[in-house]
């Protein structure tokens, strides 16, 4: 568990403060806290945190500095997480109070935090949930006795939650929250409001399997070759609304607000990303066995359209990566040609060198070589005698 404290810490990074709001003397109090805190907290010495953070709490309710409350109470949740064994109910009753007190948009990145804290709960006790009965699920508050339906429900539930105030967090420009943001800055473009970042945080999780465990969700039939459509038609699929607990009809419709979002506001690269995670989430989910060829006829689309973005590159390298994979698998009935996943890699390198997408056929392009020259070796290697190269 130590090992994992400096990752928990990104977490945080949601509810970093802006210091242009604090007066110089307040900025500086504040700062200097938190870099003590952080410096503990790399240091894996929660412990000796905590005393601080609850001063540092008491203050900043005094000073009504909303913002510094939610981050330090959120840090201090990680402590507890880290120093008890079963802190999680404290935790999550703790964290539920704060959402209730919460303004926008800090409420809506708590409600994402809340969702989360069920699934790592879920997730990390997966085995013993799994072996509770359903007979318990509406009879207790108490998490101890929830089954593993009733964490997966809560999960949903405050995910959706997170971002059911679309307008106030498509408003929220992510740029204006660039003191709340940490890691690489180069793909930031692709979530340009906080309602595509919580947005992104909900779909990564209803797209896991994972989450299907305790229901036969059935609701969407993925061989149906509509899935594959452009993103154009796809917003005109009307979603089944009959069972209200599907988890993929649930990451559908958030694809679909996603997706109109961009075309609305002319965002290319954002639009081809989600677009490029929505096929890819169909092609994962259908069993057709000519599900490569419409995948492929999909992402040729796509990748016409994302031409003056450097997406380019990623939906190139996701086909190529899909049926390097498939070659490797020795799935009957497909002829991939090496030759051709090369030229695609040619293509993004030199459309894009410096993108993500260029750097990855990189790779890419590395094992495929090494692929055909072992071939070539084969071809040349007889029983019984030297190879001849």
């Amino acid at each position: 568990m130590k090992k994992t404290l400096p990752i928990l810490l990104l977490i945080i990074s949601f509810c970093f403060y802006s210091a242009s709001v604090f007066s110089q003397k307040k900025q500086t109090y504040y700062q200097s806290a938190f870099k003590t805190i952080d410096s503990l907290a790399l240091a894996t010495k929660p412990k000796e945190a905590i005393p601080i953070l609850n001063k540092l709490i008491e203050k900043a309710r005094k000073d009504q500095e909303t913002a510094v409350i939610i981050k330090a109470t959120m840090y201090r949740m990680l402590f507890q997480g880290y120093l008890e064994e079963n802190a999680f109910a404290k935790i999550n009753k703790e964290l539920q109070q704060d959402i209730l007190t919460a303004r926008q948009p800090a409420k809506s990145i708590l409600q994402s935090l809340l969702a989360e804290s069920y699934w790592k709960y879920y997730d990390q006790n997966r085995f013993q949930l799994l072996s509770r009965t359903s007979v318990q699920l509406n009879l207790s508050d108490d998490i101890k006795t929830w089954p593993a339906s009733k964490f997966l429900e809560k999960t949903a539930k405050n995910y959706l939650a997170s971002i059911a105030e679309t307008k106030i967090l498509q408003n929220t420009k992510i740029n204006s929250l660039s003191e709340m943001m940490i890691g690489n800055e180069q793909n930031r473009f692709l979530r340009p409001t906080l309602y595509d970042l919580l947005a992104h945080r909900a779909i990564d999780i209803l797209l896991n399997t994972q989450i299907e465990v305790t229901k036969n969700d059935d609701a969407i039939d993925f061989n149906n070759v509509k899935w594959f459509d452009d993103d154009k038609a796809f917003l005109k699929i009307e979603l089944p609304t009959k069972d209200s607990t599907s988890f993929s009809s649930m990451a559908l419709a958030i694809f679909q607000k996603l997706i109109r979002s961009h075309q609305e506001s002319n965002n290319v690269g954002a639009l081809v990303d989600v677009d490029l995670k929505r096929l890819n989430y169909v092609y994962s989910r259908s069993t057709r066995e000519d599900k490569m060829a419409l995948y492929s006829a999909a992402i040729q689309k796509l990748a016409n359209f994302s031409k003056s973005s450097e997406l380019y590159a990623d939906v190139l390298f996701e086909l190529a990566s899909k049926k390097y994979e498939m070659r490797n698998l020795q799935i009957p009935k497909q002829d991939i040609d090496l030759k051709e996943l090369l030229a695609m890699g040619n293509l993004a390198i030199e459309a894009y060198p410096k993108s993500t997408g260029a750097k990855n056929f990189e790779k890419l392009t590395a094992d495929i070589k090494s692929k055909m020259l072992e071939i070539k070796m084969n071809q040349f290697l007889v029983p019984g005698k030297p190879a001849q190269i």
